[in-house]
């Protein structure tokens, strides 16, 4: 099974926080359980129906009838997911501890199992501290679960050629935040929205490599929390767009097109 030795997990430890923070980060999820008896738990619940012990999805999404209404199923072993730690891993480092906020949110969660190398992009709001979850005592910070996006469900357009977005334009050689400053929440956006960002409505592409990419604050009204993302392209022309992360989603506000030429 791999629930994590916490010992040997290298840990992000979040600088700054607050309650009510938003998040928007890009990583991996796993499930492990907090306490000995909950893994003894899970490892009989696996062993009765015959699964593999790394095969979560099977186990927790695991449905019986009863004799007395056959037309009805449960999950038996449902408890064990709700009383799971849900990891996020961010460039191979435990980051946050989610936390979903309704029964459907437990549903994604799930589904992620069914998935597990899959980089999803988690939405959400921090709401403190975990229990401690590794043997020195260290927490992780606790991020209610807005929404979540298995990465290879955002398309990458296909161009007027017929080709793919990514295969003339591969992607900038960014490594995820963890998502929790404004200006790390928009540089997650750009980097999972990449192809969506850099492709015209006529489906061609806006540039065709990316040698730089410089990021700056918008500060044009102090309640909006926007940054410009300058690109420079191997002829040294520059374009530009911006992405708003005033609110919970995230969103390009305006549209990528040329900025200036580079000196």
């Amino acid at each position: 099974m791999n629930t994590p030795t916490h010992s040997s997990v290298p840990v992000q430890r979040v600088a700054e926080h607050n309650r009510g923070e938003l998040i928007y980060a890009i990583g991996k999820i796993r499930p492990s359980f907090p306490a000995l008896n909950l893994e003894k738990q899970y490892e009989a619940a696996a062993q009765s129906i015959k699964a593999n012990p790394d095969d979560f999805h099977t186990v927790f999404n695991y449905q019986v009838t009863t004799d007395n209404q056959p037309q009805l199923t449960y999950r038996p072993f449902l408890y064990l997911a709700n009383q799971a730690t849900w990891v996020l891993t961010i460039n191979l480092v435990d980051t946050y501890v989610l936390k979903p906020e309704t029964p459907t949110q437990l549903d994604a969660l799930i589904n992620t199992t069914s998935q597990a190398q899959s980089t999803y992009i988690v939405n959400g709001q921090m709401t403190g501290f975990d229990v401690p979850y590794y043997s020195d005592g260290t927490i992780l910070p606790l991020v209610c679960v807005k929404h979540l996006i298995n990465s290879t469900d955002i398309t990458v357009p296909t161009l007027a050629d017929g080709q793919p977005a990514n295969r003339p334009l591969p992607l900038p050689a960014l490594k995820p935040s963890v998502g929790l400053s404004a200006k790390d929440r928009a540089g997650n956006y750009f980097l999972s929205h990449f192809y969506q960002i850099v492709v015209t409505n006529a489906h061609t592409l806006v540039l065709q490599d990316v040698q730089a990419i410089h990021v700056q604050p918008l500060n044009d009204e102090s309640t909006q929390q926007s940054f410009e993302f300058i690109l420079t392209d191997s002829d040294r022309m520059r374009y530009a767009c911006s992405i708003d992360v005033t609110n919970q989603y995230p969103f390009v506000s305006s549209r990528l097109s040329p900025f200036a030429k580079s000196n």
